[in-house]
């Protein structure tokens, strides 16, 4: 039974790599987000609501920029987890959750480090902003929290 119970976490995990990527912010199919978002806690949209000056629009991409590779690298790395996974789970045979434990053990440190990694790029972000854009984006992110809130609280009274 315990062996179910890792092999179905294991294939949670399998499927939640890539949905990752829109909680550290990578850019999906599609979206061009110069291949991760503005840091940690400060998104496009957050910092696009902060009428930042030239100047420190040219100083967050060169800090984007000075980041990109990195986290190419940790997500195509991911990716290739994922991928691994996911066609282990759908091949024929028996599988154990032992067969995943090499993946789901790389799968947490890459996932620490793109943490850390958007954390770095969040604080370099911060270091660019005035306490006025500070206390703004922290509004800006106050008010997304209470519309998700609402929007889930929504969710389950329909229920």
């Amino acid at each position: 039974m315990n062996t179910w119970r890792n092999l179905i976490g294991v294939g949670v995990l399998a499927v939640g790599l890539l949905g990752m990527s829109a909680v550290y912010g990578q850019a999906g199919p599609g979206r061009h987000h110069h291949g991760m978002g503005g840091g940690a806690g400060l998104s496009f949209k957050t910092l696009k609501a902060l009428d930042l000056t030239n100047e420190q629009q040219t100083q967050i991409d060169a800090i984007r920029e000075s980041h990109r590779e990195t986290m190419k690298t940790l997500w195509s790395e991911l990716r290739t987890i994922h991928t691994d996974i996911t066609n282990k789970l759908l091949d024929s045979g028996d599988v154990t959750a032992a067969d995943f434990t090499e993946q789901s053990e790389r799968a947490a440190q890459l996932g620490a480090q793109l943490f850390s990694e958007r954390l770095a790029v969040g604080l370099e972000i911060r270091n660019v902003l005035t306490p006025d854009q500070l206390a703004k984006a922290a509004e800006v992110v106050a008010e997304k929290r209470t519309r998700r809130a609402e929007r889930g609280k929504s969710a389950k009274d329909n229920q």
